[in-house]
């Protein structure tokens, strides 16, 4: 029987808590997230200790191993699946419910990790709204609980060997030897994983580039106990390591790799040396011992797989990452009560339960698991499959010339002929298409549209800072623009100004920059070119939202809305262009922003999206942003001279 140690419950204690306040801000704790490591090394430190010290005895068995597993963590593991999916089907949109119960599948099999690490496509929701991202840990310790007692076994079987062989006196002397080259094979790995670009993300969930963790504790737990020197110096130089590490390590540094040493021997300082300080004066055991952080850490497993979901929902509701303080305290107290629910009442009476491997196969998990795959196939047919995207809804247009000028680019009164305008610019210039329609179709006159991604055609543009699958498009744009744009008598110009004006770019975040940086002056070159002989009407960007607008439709009908509030660098931007406009007589500010305000002031309009993702028009939005803008004034009619209200 395995002496009970209050003090791993504290350590418990101060895991969660450090990883609860580093996902909550990681301004609190930049380094809280390393509490996962110090449960990897904890339970190493457990299961190697037990599954060994029942090897030796001749009392180990596979089946009663796997029970006790099975009654620890199944039971408000799948609590929280259902939690979970439930929220989901209550709160997400389609494609983000889609991915929710994909990853519980994968959960099921506790292959959240292997999911996760796949590189997921530009349009998912970001990685703190994913309910379920946290069970990848969960899923390295299933899978080290798989195999990590079957290959102790087979260690423990040379290692007896080689003793009857009188090779070795000790069988440790074999067993400890072999583990520790292989915790310094996988740390090498694991090194060797975030250092490489193409793999880097990968590396942060899978099993190969943590195990060495759970080694670190299984190390820990095999070394002889001899070794009782100055226990209390060593068990708070493991403490200051853990804190270190707190706040040495942020979530930009590179990691596990190396960076995830300090916090693991750190804890395995203190599992090795706690256990020999006395239970008298100050000491690192006392301290951790304390009954507030043995409570804390009794309740930490329920806590940890809580307080995502909690965290993950509301993001999702409140549209950002960073909470309000009253969230976050709202969130820390759901997740306290919620965990001490739970125990008591699910986990503790589990607990109690003396299942045979069967049943505790057939109740912990193979009924649970059907279950939840049941409701994800009922839900994915209810309320995911056939229902196919509104293209009203999700697209600038049908058949619009964006990279491709095979295509429809007539846009307006197509029966007047030829067209006398023309637009162009990059994508926040393509959802302009129905605008278009709308207004030339009132004002009797066409335009030829065309566009590509990402690119504004002035004279001299760099296409090379693009992502290389824009560069050609935007190469053909740049040459038609030079050689036809004096064939139309007015031409307009449209781009999401704040991206290339470099505004988006985050020098911080060590990306590829992808602007022109001489842009601004290129735009100024162009306009005083075409101006000579050309009316140019240059079109503001519409506000960028915070929130994926589908996200807030469905939101709004459970009556969760917030109030939208716009990037402020799209207004900042629009400033500066129009600023640069008001320098030109015959080129003219047209300002959509002030229409968009007025027609919606969060992405919606009659409960419909006007957005088809954070920052451009679907149909929908520009043919209402034409009706809007109509109403109240004309772009070209006859002899009317569209005023210039940047001089």
């Amino acid at each position: 029987m395995t002496k009970y140690r209050p003090e791993i419950d504290g350590m418990r204690a101060v895991a969660v808590l450090a990883v609860i306040l580093s996902h909550m801000s990681a301004r609190i704790l930049p380094g809280g997230f390393v509490g996962v490591d110090i449960f990897f090394v904890i339970s190493g430190y457990l299961i190697t200790g037990i599954v060994y010290r029942q090897i030796t005895t001749h009392t180990f068995s596979f089946g009663v191993f796997y029970v006790r597993r099975m009654r620890r963590i199944l039971p408000v593991y799948f609590l929280v699946l259902f939690a979970s999916f439930a929220a989901g089907v209550a709160l997400l949109v389609p494609k983000d419910l889609a991915a929710l119960m994909e990853s519980i599948r994968y959960s099921i099999f506790f292959g959240a990790n292997v999911y996760f690490s796949w590189e997921k496509g530009y349009f998912d929701i970001s990685s703190d709204e994913k309910p379920l991202l946290h069970l990848w840990s969960l899923s390295v310790e299933e899978q080290y609980y798989l195999l990590w007692p079957l290959l102790l076994l087979c260690l423990c079987f040379l290692a007896r060997r080689a003793c009857q062989v009188k090779a070795v006196r000790d069988e440790r002397a074999v067993i400890i030897p072999v583990v520790g080259i292989i915790g310094i094979a996988f740390a090498l790995l694991s090194q060797h994983m975030v250092s490489s670009p193409s793999i880097n993300v990968k590396g942060y969930y899978l099993i190969q580039s943590r195990a060495f963790e759970l080694l670190v504790g299984s190390l820990t737990a095999l070394l002889p106990a001899g070794f009782r020197r100055c226990p209390t110096l060593f068990s708070g130089l493991g403490l200051l390591a853990i804190l270190a590490s707190f706040f040495a390590l942020s979530p930009s540094s590179p990691f596990p790799g190396f960076n995830a040493l300090l916090p693991c021997i750190g804890a395995a300082l203190i599992l090795y040396f706690s256990r020999h300080e006395c239970d008298r004066g100050l000491s690192v055991r006392m301290l951790l011992a304390n009954p507030v952080f043995v409570w804390v850490g009794v309740l930490s497993y329920s806590m940890y797989l809580w307080h995502w979901p909690i965290l993950a929902y509301m993001r999702y509701v409140y549209g950002r990452s960073e909470l309000p303080a009253t969230w976050l305290v709202a969130a820390f107290l759901g997740t306290v009560l919620l965990s001490w629910l739970f125990y008591h009442g699910l986990e503790k009476r589990v607990r109690r339960i003396n299942f045979s491997f069967g049943n505790a196969f057939g109740l912990n998990y193979l009924a649970p698991a059907l279950a939840v795959l049941l409701l994800c196939g009922f839900a994915n047919k209810a309320l995911v499959a056939g229902k196919k995207p509104d293209i009203e809804l999700t697209r600038y247009g049908t058949d619009v010339c964006h990279g491709n000028f095979a295509k429809q680019c007539l846009r307006g009164d197509r029966q007047a002929v030829p067209p006398v305008v023309l637009m162009t610019g990059d994508s926040h210039a393509a959802q302009y298409n129905s605008f278009i329609d709308v207004v030339g179709e009132k004002e009797r006159w066409s335009a030829w549209v065309v566009t590509a991604s990402s690119c504004s055609p002035v004279f001299g543009y760099d296409q090379k800072v693009l992502p290389r699958w824009a560069q050609a498009p935007c190469s053909r744009l740049k040459t038609y623009f030079q050689e036809n744009y004096d064939h139309y008598k007015y031409i307009f110009l449209a781009s999401a100004w704040a991206y290339q004006l470099g505004m988006l770019y985050d020098k911080k975040s060590g990306l590829r920059r992808d602007y022109d940086a001489d842009y601004l002056s290129k735009l100024r070159n162009t306009l005083a070119v075409i101006s000579k002989n050309h009316q140019v009407y240059v079109f503001s960007d519409v506000p960028m939202l915070r929130r994926d607008p589908f996200r807030m439709a469905k939101l709004e009908k459970l009556g969760l809305t917030l109030k939208e509030q716009y990037d402020p660098r799209v207004a900042k931007a629009n400033a500066v262009i129009r600023h640069l406009v008001a320098d030109f007589p015959n080129v003219h500010w047209v300002d959509t922003q002030k229409y968009i305000l007025n027609l919606t002031r969060d992405g919606l309009y009659n409960g419909k999206p006007v957005y088809m993702d954070d920052q451009h028009l679907n149909k929908y939005g520009a043919a209402m942003l034409g009706q809007w803008f109509s109403k109240n004034q004309t772009l070209l009619s006859g002899k009317q001279k569209y005023s210039n209200p940047g001089r």
